[in-house]
């Protein structure tokens, strides 16, 4: 038997293609440039901030020196209807210059503002000036300085009037506390010397009467009501009364002692104080009322005996 073979037939398969190396060179190329493009960019961009910095910081030092506005720079550039700002252009060193500019302008004002106000202070405590004037003058000093900058700069012109302003408060505040104080020192001087004469009418009176007499504790009381209407506060009031309530009882007492005829009389006083300490006044205080009526009666006792003594002499002789 014969072998048959089938007819090969050809399939067509497609092999792809390489790439040669000229194909790769290429793509390192484009990437190489990618990369050094890249490179230059973020060289061109550090570049410029650091130029950009020291323009800034240029700008800052120029505003500070060559380039600084001054308060008569700019009432010179209001009279001639300019911006004292004019030489400050609109580069990064401009914009810097300006803002430092600014800046130190206001602190100028601030301290020129400030020394004003100081030395009015001054003036007014010397002058007593009352506490409306000085407000207004404050008040004058404020719109002076921050109306210099109204027509070319309302922004920084708000910002110093707002800080003038706050200054300005702050030393009025002080200045009508102590104007207060002082006007309250200068009314309770005045009222002392009141108050003197009523606790010596007080004492007066203890002494005809008795210190607990009605009479008597309507008039402390009297003397209570007047120095509230002074201002004096509740604990110089509470002393005061005190003071002179135990005075009364002093004057009252002494009052009583010398009324009294008789050695014997008085001795009885004095055992009898000794004895019944007067309680409002306390014991020691009651012992040296003691002592100061007993040191009248040893004297009077001692120029008694004196006297005696004399008179036998000379009925003697």
């Amino acid at each position: 038997m014969v072998e048959t073979f089938r007819q090969y037939r050809r399939r067509g398969l497609t092999v792809n293609q390489v790439q040669g190396p000229q194909g790769f060179a290429q793509q390192e190329a484009a990437r190489a440039a990618m990369t050094m493009a890249s490179a230059l960019d973020k060289m061109a961009s550090f570049q410029f901030k650091q130029e950009a910095r020291r323009a800034e910081q240029k700008g800052i030092e120029d505003a500070a020196t060559i380039n600084r506005v001054t308060i008569e720079d700019v009432i010179k550039s209001n009279n001639e209807g300019a911006d004292p700002f004019g030489q400050f252009d609109d580069t990064i060193y401009g914009r810097a210059g300006r803002k430092a500019a600014e800046a130190l302008l206001l602190n100028d004002i601030e301290l020129a503002a400030t020394k004003e106000m100081t030395d009015l202070t001054v003036q007014a405590t010397q002058d007593n000036m009352n506490t409306q004037a000085y407000m207004d003058s404050l008040d004058a000093i404020v719109a002076g300085y921050s109306s210099t900058l109204d027509a070319e700069n309302p922004l920084l012109s708000a910002q110093i009037k707002s800080t003038l302003l706050s200054k300005g408060a702050s030393l009025y505040s002080s200045y009508a506390i102590q104007n207060a104080r002082q006007a309250q020192a200068d009314m309770q001087g005045k009222a002392l010397i009141q108050i003197d004469d009523m606790k010596k009418e007080i004492f007066s009176m203890a002494a005809n009467t008795s210190w607990n007499d009605p009479t008597v504790l309507e008039a402390m009381e009297k003397l209570g009501i007047f120095m509230e209407t002074q201002g004096f506060n509740s604990g110089e009031i509470s002393k005061v009364k005190l003071s002179t309530r135990d005075q009364s009882i002093v004057e009252d007492k002494i009052a009583k002692f010398n009324d009294l005829t008789t050695l014997q009389e008085k001795t009885d006083f004095l055992n009898d104080l000794k004895e019944n300490p007067i309680r409002e006044l306390g014991e020691e205080a009651s012992r040296a009322l003691m002592k100061n009526l007993g040191a009248g009666l040893t004297t009077a006792n001692s120029a008694n005996k004196t006297a005696a003594s004399d008179l036998k002499s000379k009925i003697n002789q």
